[in-house]
């Protein structure tokens, strides 16, 4: 029984382990905003074009903390910023 539940907490904590082993990136493009709006008129709808692959910059972050940080301050500078992992959080 002693052996059983040793057994049990290894796979346990590998397993923990393992959930917490996550990558956190920012991934992040300049946005430009194309719509011809005065304020006389109503508003175009804006409409999603997807970036070209060669413009869409990554960094890493150690926590989702820094991820948020990251990208609240990429999205004020007029970027696209997007956070991704390889796991669900």
């Amino acid at each position: 029984m002693k052996e059983f539940l040793h057994e049990v907490m290894l796979v346990l904590a590998k397993n923990l382990r393992r959930e917490n082993d996550m990558n956190i990136w920012v991934e992040y493009f300049k946005y430009y905003d194309n719509r011809k709006n005065t304020h006389a008129q109503m508003k175009e709808n804006a409409k999603w074009i997807e970036p070209d692959p060669k413009n869409v910059q990554k960094r890493f972050c150690q926590t989702m903390e820094d991820a948020q940080r990251f990208a609240k301050s990429m999205n004020d500078q007029g970027y696209h910023a997007t956070i991704k992992t390889d796991k669900s959080y």
